[in-house]
């Protein structure tokens, strides 16, 4: 879970806003740069133990955080796996609005 404890989010404007929603995280949208790449000549090991990017993963968002410049960035934790499946881990991840969509509205 994010800690918020110490961020002070008052006044007119504020900077931190709690949310409790299911998301899709975009994958290569979170992970740019990872996954989506051919893997010819990557060895098999790395192929199954290393981090299983999918196009859409299932996430839940926490929170809004206001930028400086007015933008804002969302708190969204997934539980990400292995290629193999057999290690797993949660993932807190700050993401810009573009990188995931509600869970409502993800038509696969």
């Amino acid at each position: 879970m994010f800690d918020t404890t110490d961020w002070c989010s008052s006044g007119m404007y504020p900077s931190l806003v709690a949310v409790d929603r299911p998301v899709m995280v975009d994958g290569l949208q979170a992970f740019f740069g990872a996954g989506g790449g051919l893997m010819s000549g990557v060895p098999l090991g790395v192929r199954s133990g290393g981090l299983r990017v999918e196009p859409w993963m299932p996430g839940r968002q926490h929170l809004w955080l206001r930028v400086r410049d007015g933008s804002w960035l969302a708190g969204v934790e997934l539980e990400a796996h292995s290629g193999n499946g057999t290690s797993h881990l949660r993932m807190q991840l700050w993401l810009p609005p573009k990188a995931f969509i509600l869970d409502a509205d993800h038509r696969p």
